[in-house]
């Protein structure tokens, strides 16, 4: 089990991959707000990538340059199916870069948990049902 502590200062992302086949729609999630304030309020350093709100048009290299400017060291995603296959290049392509965690959570990951670990070597853990 790996246990978070604040004052250790990790750098945490959580990230919510955009969908580019849905025209103009935003798919946000609030989970990844509802973590990153606990997160917060125990001390730790959180930024949102939210691709399916805010940062939605942001493309996939900006995310990936970003987080290679800052190496988080644990990076968490909110993964559903339309962004799941997007979501995995990027953890397997950071990984051949720095080594960081890569926890997954919301209804992919609830769903296919075992077989998201058994069939991605890149993702270290995945969070199954409400977080």
């Amino acid at each position: 089990m790996i246990k978070l502590s604040a004052k250790s200062k990790l750098i945490t992302y959580l990230i919510n991959m955009p969908v580019t086949n849905l025209d103009d729609r935003a798919l946000q999630t609030v989970g990844l707000a509802y973590l990153a304030a606990d997160l917060d309020q125990n001390g730790f350093n959180v930024k949102i990538i939210d691709g399916g709100g805010i940062d939605k048009h942001a493309s996939y290299d900006t995310i990936k340059n970003e987080i290679l400017t800052i190496r988080p060291n644990n990076i968490g995603f909110y993964v559903m199916e339309l962004n799941s296959a997007i979501t995995l290049k990027l953890i397997h392509d950071l990984k051949q870069i720095y080594k960081f965690q890569a926890f997954l959570g919301g209804p992919q990951p609830s769903l296919q948990g075992y077989d998201i670990i058994d069939n991605n070597l890149d993702v270290d853990f995945v969070v199954c049902g409400e977080a």
